[in-house]
């Protein structure tokens, strides 16, 4: 948002004081670590659950075994 506020901005001032105001909103509402955590968890969390838990393919069928 912040970057998109500097493009709009025609002056210094025009671009400053949106990209103060969005940066400032983002971190008073304590959002700081948010997009991090979330690309973290995507890669470190997310992805190793899948390699485990993915379902395995029977060489004979071609097809995902059912469980049950």
């Amino acid at each position: 948002m912040a970057a998109f506020f500097a493009m709009m901005g025609r002056t210094i001032i025009g671009k400053y004081v949106p990209i103060l105001l969005a940066v400032t909103v983002f971190v008073a509402a304590n959002f700081q670590h948010s997009p991090a955590n979330m690309l973290g968890a995507a890669l470190l969390v997310a992805a190793p659950f899948w390699y485990v838990f993915r379902p395995t393919v029977d060489a004979t069928t071609d097809e995902a075994p059912v469980d049950g």
